[in-house]
């Protein structure tokens, strides 16, 4: 069990899967291909996470935001396709999204984003959490605004903040475990833990395991 500092009355059990580097599959016959469809792959999302004897907190980050708020408000999408909006609407099987939509035109795509996003996807999203806290450590998405006590920290800022959060040497009441900004390596610092290696760019995913005193690194292509 993990037994995180300063936490006495919630243990959880830890049983790691370590990562292996992805293994591109063998040649088959055209005939032989039958790729999942994209229908086929959104309905596997969100994972069937916890498998029993785990608890699993899912947090809200800034791209789930905008995809939330794109839904209320489709103008948004002007500002969405410049992290990712044009493609997430894409990989769900909206018609007609090109770099060149407008306007209209993400009223149109929003209609039919609402009308292909499982409910159980929205649901999920809607769902999530902007903070958890265990012991010693603080988990948010993005991290927090120095000088601000952990209770007072506004969605805002947990979603969003980079640059003021990342230069900040000083204590923040908690270790504030955080991703959002990309490292070439995780961070492992008296303060925060970063572990955001831009797995969509660098093909790294990284994960820390707390336990007790101890922080341990688990990446994708690890030895």
């Amino acid at each position: 069990s993990i037994q995180l500092p300063g936490l006495t009355a919630v243990s959880f059990r830890y049983r790691p899967r370590i990562p292996t580097p992805y293994k591109k599959p063998p040649h088959l016959p055209r005939r032989l291909r039958r790729p999942r469809s994209r229908l086929q792959r959104r309905n596997r999302l969100p994972p069937r996470w916890p498998t029993p004897g785990f608890e699993a907190i899912y947090l809200k980050g800034n791209h789930e935001e905008a995809l939330l708020h794109f839904l209320e408000e489709p103008s948004f999408g002007e500002e969405w396709r410049h992290y990712g909006g044009l493609e997430t609407l894409q990989s769900y099987g909206v018609k007609n999204v090109t770099t060149r939509i407008a306007g209209e035109g993400f009223e149109r795509a929003r209609d039919e984003f609402e009308e292909l996003l499982p409910a159980s996807h929205r649901a999920f999203l809607e769902g999530l959490k902007i903070s958890a806290t265990f012991g010693d450590y603080f988990f948010a998405h993005a991290g927090v605004r120095p000088g601000v006590s952990l209770d007072d920290q506004i969605e805002q800022d947990l979603l969003w903040i980079r640059e003021d959060f990342v230069k900040w040497t000083g204590r923040f009441g908690k270790v504030v475990v955080h991703g959002h900004t990309i490292t070439a390596e995780p961070e492992l610092l008296p303060n925060r833990i970063g572990i955001d290696t831009g797995a969509y760019l660098s093909n790294t995913l990284s994960c820390v395991v707390l336990e007790g005193d101890t922080r341990t690194v688990l990446q994708t292509g690890a030895d």
